[in-house]
């Protein structure tokens, strides 16, 4: 990590920030790159989740400046995807690690 970095994580605001971003981001193209190794498009992966006109939220959930996930929307991915969902707290330590 760089200096920089642990610097500006000093600062609560910009944590949370940090924070909020990776998780946004790690969603997204989760989703992206699982629905995409196995050759779906949105409306497939719509489909997969119960109602094929769910397309317009799967591309939201692909969007990393949405994040307005709940554990519900990310169970029903997982379940779609048929894999394991783990949502835990980490030190700020192991989320930049990561």
């Amino acid at each position: 990590m760089s200096s920089k970095l642990r610097e500006e994580l000093k600062d609560r605001e910009y944590r949370d920030a940090y924070v909020a971003a990776t998780v946004r981001n790690g969603v997204a193209f989760q989703v992206r790159a699982m629905r995409e190794s196995r050759g779906w498009d949105q409306k497939k992966l719509a489909a997969k989740m119960g109602n094929e006109k769910l397309q317009p939220i799967v591309s939201r959930y692909e969007n990393p400046d949405y994040g307005r996930f709940t554990v519900s929307s990310l169970l029903d991915l997982a379940k779609a995807f048929d894999v394991g969902l783990i949502v835990r707290f980490a030190p700020f330590s192991e989320l930049i690690e990561r």
